[in-house]
């Protein structure tokens, strides 16, 4: 923590340089050949200004055009030097000058070319052709920056408010403080049924009703549906925290529920909030940030307020050893597999494995080193790191079908073209591959890489729904997601052989259903031989759990078909 410490005390040296010569900062921002980041560039409005480099090997009537067609949509100054541009235009014979950290679009004058594996890699974001430069310059440009954008606001809200949590921590670190996480809950889908402008206008309203109460104290946006406001409490001791930090958190409920009087439309907004004390949970502020997170990573459809609790703590221990340890762990090739047989339904021979991390040497939950990878930005190089492992084993098998679980916002051109290349370089046929669909995809980020998942659909990968039944958001996702087999939960499975017919009927509608949408069903989670025979009965086509085989190893895996 000590870095970060240094960084806030950077930042706050700075901000009191620019209260001295606010003209000088001010000029900084504006000036053309200024130093301000690409990420202030980026984050500008429509009608300020944008950093264009356009290569010299572009024509003069093109370069025209590409000026002409962009001012009619942003206030554009023209840069001779590439590393100071928002985005630069290169010719097709410039591919070796793009840099990786300047977002390029790939102008070809003569023929129509598609974006493939090498131009990805290399940070290529669209291809265009002259003649299209009318038509198609200005959507890919403003698609680039919103993809941009999207990809930088929320972790520069976090290490922002991480920054200023710490900062104020370290004034008084004999002082007891509150911490809270506030998430707007439903946000997605306010988005969806009513549009960004009303979405907007929440999160603004959310924010000042923690400035109101929260007064002076330190207020933090981590996204548009997420907060942090850091209390100093009045007493010291933990029990009086708590209280007041109960007290403070159900006055923000209630100020909240006027939001329902203040907008016509009946929409149900709760929030989830959640709790942590310094230093009794923790002692370091992004150790507090993440326990008031994890409290709050689901949505509700109540509001809720939860605190952190010992077992949290423990599990917070192991993950900041993950994130220490992850990047080597990978290198070291410490990440295992284990295999899930599914089987048939009505043969019971095994038709494919479900690819299951283990961390050798640690009991660690999977879902704990995908959500270090997720936090320490480490998901592509853990994604290279299945893909090129499981073609290994693929060699040596050729017999079985692989499904790999990932979340929707791993699937970007970057990484689908990585997958592909992978497959490519190890000859192995995508149609052994299906590629499952974590529950806790969001909505937005199955909308915005579905184009991508198709692309994989369509060179002949499965594509699955894990975990249907789990989540308030699967009816969304079987009608979004182009999938091919649907993975029953067991939370589902658990109602077929219940005392309760309700529950049972419950359950029979949800096959029902699947079954009317065409798509191949796998019941997972079966423990009991009476959910065998339910789920057969009912039109399972494939069939996984414990009473079938717990999970293999790979030597176990390769003895078997030997």
């Amino acid at each position: 923590m000590k870095r970060g410490g240094n960084i806030a005390r950077e930042k706050i040296a700075r901000e009191k340089e620019k209260a001295k010569a606010p003209e000088i900062y001010e000029s900084e921002k504006t000036e053309p050949n200024g130093k301000a980041t690409k990420e202030e560039n980026l984050n500008r409005e429509n009608n300020e200004e944008l950093k264009i480099f356009i290569s010299e090997k572009i024509s003069k009537k093109n370069r025209a055009k590409i000026l002409n067609e962009l001012s009619n949509f942003f206030s554009i100054y023209e840069t001779k030097i590439i590393d100071r541009s928002d985005i630069a235009i290169l010719s097709e014979k410039e591919i070796d000058k793009v840099k990786e950290n300047t977002p390029s679009i790939l102008l070809i004058s003569e023929k129509t070319r598609k974006i493939n594996p090498e131009l990805a890699e290399k940070g290529i974001f669209d291809v265009i052709t002259s003649r299209d430069i009318l038509k198609k310059l200005s959507f890919s440009v403003k698609s680039l920056i919103k993809s941009l954008k999207k990809q930088n606001s929320v972790s520069e809200g976090r290490i922002d408010t991480l920054l200023k949590v710490e900062e104020e921590i370290e004034k008084n670190r004999n002082s007891t403080y509150i911490l809270l996480a506030v998430q707007i809950c439903n946000f997605d889908s306010i988005v969806i049924l009513f549009g960004e402008k009303m979405s907007q206008r929440i999160s603004n309203y959310t924010e000042k009703i923690l400035k109101d109460i929260g007064g002076e104290k330190l207020i933090g946006k981590i996204s548009e549906r997420k907060f942090v406001l850091l209390k100093k409490a009045e007493k010291q001791d933990y029990e009086s925290a708590l209280k007041e930090a109960e007290s403070l958190a159900k006055r923000i409920i209630k100020n909240f529920e006027d939001i329902q009087k203040a907008y016509e439309k009946e929409i149900n907004i709760p929030l989830n909030i959640g709790v942590a004390i310094y230093p009794y949970d923790s002692d370091k502020a992004e150790e507090l940030i993440h326990l008031v997170e994890e409290l709050i990573i689901k949505d509700t459809s109540e509001s809720k307020i939860s605190f952190v609790s010992d077992e949290m703590k423990n599990r917070k221990y192991i993950k900041v050893k993950i994130l220490n340890q992850l990047s080597r762990a990978i290198e070291e090739k410490r990440l295992l597999f284990a295999f899930q047989p599914v089987y048939e339904a009505k043969t019971m021979k095994l038709k494919m494995l479900e690819v299951l991390l283990r961390w050798k040497g640690e009991e660690i939950n999977p879902e704990d080193i995908l959500e270090a990878t997720h936090i320490s930005g480490l998901e592509k190089k853990l994604i290279e790191y299945v893909f090129v492992n499981l073609c290994e084993i693929f060699q040596k098998i050729k017999k079985y079908d692989f499904s790999v679980n990932l979340h929707m916002r791993n699937l970007t051109k970057g990484v689908v073209y990585k997958i592909m290349n992978i497959l490519s370089y190890y000859g192995v046929p995508p149609t052994n591959i299906c590629i499952e669909i974590s529950e806790k995809s969001k909505q937005d980020e199955i909308i915005e890489n579905k184009p991508n998942l198709i692309m994989l659909k369509n060179i002949g990968m499965k594509i699955a729904i894990d975990d249907f039944g789990s989540k308030e958001s699967s009816i969304f996702q079987l009608r979004e997601i182009p999938a091919d087999i649907v993975k029953v939960d067991r939370e589902i499975v658990k109602f077929l052989t219940s005392d309760e017919e309700e529950k049972r009927k419950f359950a029979e509608s949800v096959f029902l259903m699947l079954k009317g949408t065409g798509k191949k069903i796998v019941v997972e989670g079966i423990e009991k031989e009476e959910e065998l025979k339910e789920s057969i009965r009912l039109g399972a086509d494939f069939v996984q759990g414990f009473l079938l085989s717990h999970p293999i190893g790979e030597e176990e895996l390769l003895s078997m078909i030997t």
